[in-house]
């Protein structure tokens, strides 16, 4: 299970446990993309991606951004505080969460943990959440793949991220990096262009999967750091990614839409309206999912 992101001790551990798997990825990493080596989630290394995605960022931006944008002083980047508690967690201050896990696997292999909650602003959504609370708003359903084992899945995932192209639908132009790799669990920080806000996004192998299992579940979560709204963000990149995975075969995912989502959207496509101050306009931008939230009158 994947230590709080940040704490000295995960540091060390991936510093010191990753120098013999960079070095016997030689030849994977110069193609450009994720993968695994020798032994599936157990031995995984990451690929170079677009020019460096696993590497140090740059000063004003990462690697693969669609192009460097110059800052003054008074103009610095804004990326917000990185949340000390993701990855898989008991999180058992959650009251009632819905339920995701499956017990029988649980039962029969002894492990748990869940991803971290959405907060109460529309600029998240997670396959940890209330009913009461989230539904229509934050709640994902976790990601199921069938035909493969976790480690195809996962290998899917990565892939998808290597292939996803840094400013498409006009967001995420200041690029992303792969930060933390697991046996299970993959985490990336994606970059606004101007702004330089950070959003973390989660995958993880639902827990108790067997290694061997031909079918079984992810659990997800894209989250911006800051904010009241994410402008959509979220939800294109989230949909993105998706229909790469589903392109492939053997995915089922529910698209983030105004049918599913609509209390996420409600607020969303108001971003921009009326002049008021935002990095896009929602309505223009994405106005297929703002056709049912008209204008507000000033």
């Amino acid at each position: 299970m994947p230590a709080m992101v940040g704490t000295r001790r995960r540091g060390t551990e991936v510093r010191g446990g990753w120098l013999a798997l960079v070095l016997a990825g030689v030849a994977c990493w110069s193609t450009g993309q994720l993968c695994w080596i020798a032994g599936g989630r157990r031995e995984l290394i990451a690929g170079a991606v677009a020019g460096g995605m696993f590497a140090p960022s740059a000063a004003n931006a990462f690697q693969n951004a669609v192009y460097q944008v110059e800052r003054s002083l008074n103009d610095a980047k804004k990326p917000g505080p990185q949340p000390p508690d993701l990855g898989l967690l008991e999180r058992e201050y959650l009251v009632n969460p819905a339920e995701t896990l499956d017990k029988s696997m649980l039962e029969k292999k002894g492990e748990s943990g869940i991803l971290k909650e959405c907060g109460p602003r529309a600029n998240c959504f997670s396959t940890t959440y209330t009913d009461v609370v989230d539904k229509g708003f934050h709640d994902l359903t976790p990601w199921r793949f069938k035909g493969k084992t976790p480690d195809q899945a996962m290998q899917e995932v990565a892939d998808a991220i290597a292939a996803y192209p840094p400013g498409q639908s006009g967001i995420d132009g200041g690029g992303y990096k792969v930060t933390q790799i697991e046996p299970n669990y993959l985490y990336i920080i994606f970059e606004s262009l101007k702004r330089g806000h950070r959003d973390d996004v989660e995958f993880a192998v639902i827990p108790g999967t067997p290694n061997d299992a031909r079918e079984g579940g992810l659990y997800v979560r894209s989250a911006s750091r800051q904010g009241t709204y994410d402008f959509g963000v979220n939800a294109v990149r989230l949909n993105r990614i998706a229909k790469d995975l589903m392109a492939k075969g053997g995915w089922e995912i529910r698209m983030i839409d105004t049918k599913t989502h609509p209390r996420y959207w409600s607020q969303n496509c108001f971003g921009g309206d009326m002049g008021r101050k935002a990095p896009i306009v929602v309505r223009k931008q994405f106005p297929e999912f703002c056709k049912e939230f008209p204008p507000r009158e000033p």
